[in-house]
C-alpha cells in the first residue's frame, strides 16, 4: 500500500513539475528520475524489460497529461504500468544464438525443442545451409551475419560443432542475457559429463584452437535485433564427447538446470538456490584450470564444495571428507578410499594457501581426476534434494547436512 502510495505522488510531483517549468530535458531532472526509479524497480524482474520502452512510455503519458487539471493519479499510474508491460509484450520476437563447441566430439545432431546441437560441416556452404535449414531462416540472410560474425568477432566461428539457442523474449533482454544463458550451458554440460561419464582422454588432450572463442552471435529475422554478446572471462571450449547427451537421463538434467537458473534470469532464486548456482560455476572456472594451474584447480573445487557443505561451519575438511561419500552413498572401501582422496586433496589445499607448497602433480593430478566425478555428483544431487523437499534457506539445508554429518561420524 506505501509503495503504491509512493509512486503515486512521484507521479503527481512529476506531471506538476511539467506544468510549472520547462519540458526540455526533462530526463535530467530529479523529480522524473525519482519517478523513473520507483517505475523501474516495480517492472525490472520482469523477463522482457526495456528500459527504453518504459522511458518513451513515460514520456508520452507525461506528454498527455500534462495539462490535463482532472487527473486520477492513481488510476493513470496503473494504466501506464499496464501500457508498458504490454508495449514488452509487442516486442518479443524469435532470436537464435550460435556458439561454436570449441574441442567437442560430436557424432550426430542432438535437438532438444529449443536447444539444439549440431555437426560441424567440412564445407563452409554446406554448413551455412545446414545450419539455415535447420531453423528455417533464408540461407542468404543467415551467411550475411555469420560472415560478418566470422570478420568482425571471431574467425574460427565456424570450424566447430555448433550450439543454438531459440529464444522467445525481448530483445534487450536476449542482447543483456546472451552471453551469460551460453555460459550456463555450456558450465551445466561440463558439469553433468564430469559427474557421471567417462573422461575421454583423446579429448580432453586435444590440441586447441590458437584464438579461443568468447563470442556469442544473436541472430533475428529483424536486422535490428541482430548482435553479438562477449564475455572477456568467457569458458567457451568444451573438450567433451557430447553423444552422452543423447541419453534421456542426461538430457532431462540438462533441461531441469536450465529451468532453474537459465530459462528466465530475471525470476528471483531463493538462497539455497543461488549457493548451489555459485558452486557450480566455482567448479567450472576449476575445470578452466586442471591443466595450466593444479593448485588453483584444486582450491576452487574445494571452494565450490566448501561453499554449499560447509558454511559457518569448522572442521571443513573433516566435514567433507564425511559428508561427500555420505551423500554419494558410498560403504566400506570405496567410502574409505574417497574420503582419503578429499582428504589429502585438502591438506594440499591449505599447504598451498598458508604456506605456498606446490602440490606433487603426478600423485595428486590423479586424486583431482578421481575427486571431480564426486564435487560434480554433489552439485547435481543436492539440487535435485532441495528441489525435491523445496528446502529455500540455507539454515534448512545446513540442518539437513548437519543430520547427515552426525549420522555418519556416530553410526
Amino acid at each position: 500500500m506505501g509503495k503504491k502510495s509512493n509512486i503515486t505522488e512521484r507521479y503527481k510531483d512529476l506531471l506538476n513539475f511539467v506544468e510549472n517549468n520547462s519540458y526540455s530535458d526533462l530526463e535530467d531532472k530529479k523529480v522524473y528520475n525519482n519517478f523513473i526509479s520507483l517505475l523501474h524497480n516495480k517492472l525490472v524482474h520482469d523477463k522482457n524489460f526495456d528500459i527504453d520502452i518504459l522511458d518513451r512510455n513515460v514520456i508520452c503519458n507525461i506528454e498527455i497529461n500534462k495539462a490535463n487539471t482532472h487527473v486520477n493519479y492513481k488510476e493513470e499510474v496503473n494504466n501506464l504500468i499496464s501500457s508498458i508491460k504490454d508495449d514488452f509484450k509487442k516486442n518479443i520476437a524469435t532470436h537464435y544464438l550460435f556458439c561454436p563447441l570449441q574441442g567437442s566430439y560430436l557424432k550426430e545432431d542432438i535437438i532438444n525443442n529449443d536447444i539444439i546441437l549440431l555437426t560441424k560441416v567440412n564445407d563452409k556452404e554446406n554448413y551455412f545451409n545446414k545450419l539455415a535449414k535447420t531453423i528455417s531462416i533464408p540461407v542468404e540472410q543467415l551467411k550475411f551475419f555469420l560472415e560478418h560474425t566470422i570478420n568482425s568477432r571471431s574467425k574460427n566461428f565456424l570450424d566447430s560443432n555448433m550450439l543454438i539457442v531459440r529464444l522467445e523474449a525481448n530483445t534487450s533482454y536476449v542482447k543483456r542475457y546472451a552471453s551469460e544463458i551460453i555460459q550456463d550451458i555450456f558450465d551445466f554440460i561440463r558439469l553433468i559429463h564430469t559427474a557421471y561419464e567417462e573422461e575421454n582422454f583423446l579429448i580432453k588432450y586435444s590440441a586447441m584452437f590458437d584464438d579461443s572463442n568468447q563470442h556469442v552471435a544473436i541472430f533475428s529475422e529483424e536486422e535490428w535485433r541482430c548482435g553479438h554478446g562477449y564475455s572477456w572471462d568467457a569458458f567457451l571450449t568444451l573438450k567433451k564427447n557430447l553423444d552422452f547427451l543423447n541419453n534421456s537421463i542426461y538430457k532431462e538434467l540438462l533441461i531441469e538446470l536450465l529451468s532453474v537458473y537459465t530459462f528466465d534470469k530475471t525470476k528471483s532464486k531463493n538462497e539455497v538456490a543461488k549457493t548451489i548456482y555459485n558452486s557450480i560455476k566455482i567448479f567450472n572456472r576449476g575445470l578452466k584450470y586442471e591443466r595450466s594451474d593444479i593448485e588453483v584447480c584444486n582450491l576452487l573445487l574445494l571452494t565450490a564444495c566448501e561453499a554449499v557443505l560447509t558454511q559457518n561451519k569448522n572442521e571443513k575438511r573433516l566435514r567433507l571428507s564425511v559428508l561427500i561419500p555420505k551423500i554419494l552413498g558410498l560403504y566400506n572401501e570405496e567410502k574409505r578410499q574417497s574420503s582419503l582422496i578429499i582428504n589429502n586433496l585438502y591438506k594440499s589445499r591449505n599447504n598451498f594457501v598458508h604456506s605456498g607448497y606446490e602440490m606433487k602433480v603426478t600423485h595428486e593430478e590423479k586424486d583431482i581426476d578421481l575427486a571431480k566425478p564426486m564435487y560434480a555428483k554433489i552439485l547435481v544431487k543436492l539440487l535435485q534434494h532441495v528441489q525435491e523437499h523445496n528446502i529455500t534457506t540455507m539454515n534448512e539445508l545446513e540442518k539437513y547436512l548437519n543430520e547427515l554429518f552426525e549420522e555418519a561420524i556416530y553410526s
